[in-house]
């Protein structure tokens, strides 16, 4: 009996003893990993501990470790970062041809956005194309780094107040899994499922980036159990380390929720009677067979086929339009993905707004131009003075707000045109300068204004 309590108390005290030094070992590493000494720099890689597509843990490290993209210093409270457009109003900065041309509005990403200067993008190539141009207007509203769930918020916000617009809704394949986190390079906001609905988190956004990083450290039971499941040592297997990591609960999460959103998104779309085509990028890589059974069966493109499928939902594919190339190759990947960036190049840019223009051309014709005179537009507006009014006000939406701004600097304008003889010269001078008219001049003016009201985070 003596015995077996000495065995018994020997294991225990064994057990302890490499608990303790487990325990020690995790804070001794966790000190390197936080210290300021650049030694240590080579243990610093979001990605040795995390998951880039499904943990927020990745982008919470990225900030603290200093990573090159920087959170927005202008977040907008109810989508982040923002692109081409005013961070209240969410109005688009081209709006040279607002009144005269059907809007064609181009949701997404950066596969949208477009890698300038490497690139030629969409709203270049097909607002210079005299057949889609005669008629038509291209704003692209695509911001880098957004998710589904944000290129949804940004589309509700913005779509109704064109007038019979055309939207190209598109995604790059790897949206789907941005929209269960909570914080990229910033914080933005995200959708939970309540019953069989969509609850958005998170909003409004925290103004400053540093407080929410503050308020949300990075949290983690062990980052040496970690570095060991994300790294070439791991003996575990695929599978395993999978469950370990709940990998098979967090994509059954990701296809929830988006396809929810998608719902939304087409719905909105069918109700309001808007003409419109999916979009969708995928990435060629080399090394592996991109058009073969392993890359389509991935769970993103059989959710996204299926769902458009049983919504009857017009799409444009990018891999199908990189096959139907004349000149693919599939050694050639740098012909339609830049080196290096993983963005379309100027072909592939164009093969797709060949795609966008043909869509858009087979649509209902838009022939009612929309020029509103300055009487017309003063009755609409209805005020004598320039309204002041709290760019906080939660009686409003973010862009009815600043449509409103934008109507009343277009009022105040209008008026010293009336008003002065030398404004109107002035801004003939600046017409003939740009090959614009009077009417344009105004509206960019107008829109300046907007703009510089919100550019230094100043509202």
């Amino acid at each position: 009996m003596g015995l077996y309590k000495n065995i018994l108390l020997n294991t225990l005290l064994v057990m302890v003893v490499l608990v303790l030094g487990l325990i020690m070992t995790e804070l001794i590493f966790r000190a390197m990993l936080f210290s300021n000494n650049n030694r240590f720099s080579q243990f610093r890689e979001p990605g040795d501990y995390a998951d880039f597509y499904s943990e927020d843990l990745f982008w919470k490290l990225y900030y603290r470790w200093d990573g090159k993209y920087k959170p927005p210093e202008c977040v907008q409270p109810e989508l982040g970062w923002t692109g081409n457009f005013a961070r209240y109003s969410l109005m688009h900065f081209d709006l040279e041809s607002y009144e005269g041309k059907r809007p064609v509005l181009l949701y997404g990403d950066s596969y949208a956005a477009c890698s300038r200067p490497a690139a030629i993008c969409f709203e270049e190539i097909l607002n210079n194309n005299s057949v889609f141009a005669s008629e038509n207007h291209l704003y692209n509203y695509g911001v880098g780094g957004y998710g589904l769930d944000q290129i949804y918020l940004l589309f509700d916000k913005t779509y109704r107040n064109f007038e019979n617009p055309f939207v190209v809704f598109s995604l790059y394949i790897y949206d789907l899994d941005r929209s269960i986190l909570s914080v990229r390079t910033g914080q933005k906001p995200y959708f939970k499922i309540k019953g069989d609905s969509l609850k958005l988190h998170e909003v409004p956004l925290d103004a400053n980036p540093g407080d929410y990083f503050k308020k949300n450290p990075p949290r983690v039971f062990s980052y040496l159990w970690r570095k060991f499941l994300f790294s070439k040592q791991n003996f575990l297997g695929t599978e395993l380390t999978k469950q370990i990591l709940g990998y098979n609960k967090v994509i059954e999460e990701k296809k929830q929720i988006n396809q929810l959103i998608l719902q939304q998104v087409v719905g909105k779309l069918k109700k309001d009677n808007i003409d419109f085509v999916f979009l969708v990028f995928h990435q060629l890589e080399y090394g592996r067979d991109n058009f073969g059974p392993e890359a389509e069966n991935d769970w993103r493109n059989i959710l996204l086929k299926d769902f458009f499928k049983r919504n009857k939902v017009p799409f444009i594919w990018s891999k199908d339009v990189i096959l139907e190339d004349s000149i693919y190759r599939s050694y050639d990947i740098h012909q339609y993905f830049l080196p290096g960036d993983g963005h379309p190049t100027t072909h592939l840019n164009k093969l797709i707004a060949g795609q966008i223009k043909s869509f858009v051309m087979n649509s209902p014709s838009f022939s009612d131009k929309r020029i509103i005179t300055d009487n017309e537009r003063v009755k609409r507006i209805k005020k004598d003075t320039l309204v002041s009014f709290n760019i906080t006000d939660q009686s409003l939406n973010f862009y009815d707000l600043g449509f409103t701004w934008y109507k009343d600097y277009l009022f105040y304008l209008e008026k010293e045109i009336r008003r002065d003889p030398g404004y109107m010269e002035m801004l003939r001078e600046k017409a003939g300068e740009k090959n614009l008219n009077i009417d344009q001049v105004v509206r960019k003016f107008a829109m300046w204004l907007v703009y510089d009201n919100e550019k230094d985070c100043r509202n």
